[in-house]
């Protein structure tokens, strides 16, 4: 038998070698194995300026670890996450999606919701556009006590060895 076998971005490259390998060399293979495969991998992009899905998904995961360390103004409980999580589906997305026609105002109303759910200073909110991504996120959210979340797990977090460094290892979103 025949196979081949493909982790995360390689779940795209294996089904195109699959096909290549078929009609360009005639080798049919019994099996393609693909492994945690990122089949979209657009949605793990979270810098992407036109992208809503990974944003409205990622704010309740924020907003949740910043409860959990006593930053959100959610509790950290069921009831607290399921109002982040219904704000991420309305006034979040729709937020996200007419903030280019909000007035000055109205986006300083929007990033300052969105630092009080997910911990964070409204500027830095502001400089992503209400989109920050995770590694901004871990490295922000307790920087003023000198640590740093885990990028795994948000509940654990350990000391800052650099903390001198925090704005050189953060992405800006593409505009």
């Amino acid at each position: 038998p025949k196979a081949i076998a493909g982790e995360s971005y390689a779940g795209q490259r294996i089904a195109a070698l699959t096909r290549v390998l078929a009609e360009q060399y005639g080798i049919n293979l019994n099996r393609a194995v693909l492994i945690s495969p990122a089949l979209n991998v657009s949605t793990l992009d979270d810098t992407h300026a036109y992208d809503l899905l990974h944003p409205i998904t990622l704010l309740p995961t924020q907003a949740a670890i910043a409860a959990y360390h006593g930053m959100s103004t959610v509790k950290n409980d069921p009831a607290g996450i399921r109002t982040v999580e219904d704000y991420a589906l309305t006034g979040y997305l729709t937020g996200l999606a007419t903030l280019g026609q909000a007035s000055a105002a109205e986006q300083a109303a929007f990033y300052a919701k969105v630092a009080g759910l997910i911990g964070l200073d409204p500027a830095l909110v502001a400089r992503y556009r209400g989109r920050v991504p995770e590694t901004v996120f871990a490295i922000n959210l307790l920087a003023a006590q000198g640590k740093v979340l885990d990028n795994y797990d948000g509940t654990q977090a350990s000391d800052n060895p650099t903390p001198e460094k925090r704005d050189d290892l953060v992405v800006l979103p593409r505009s």
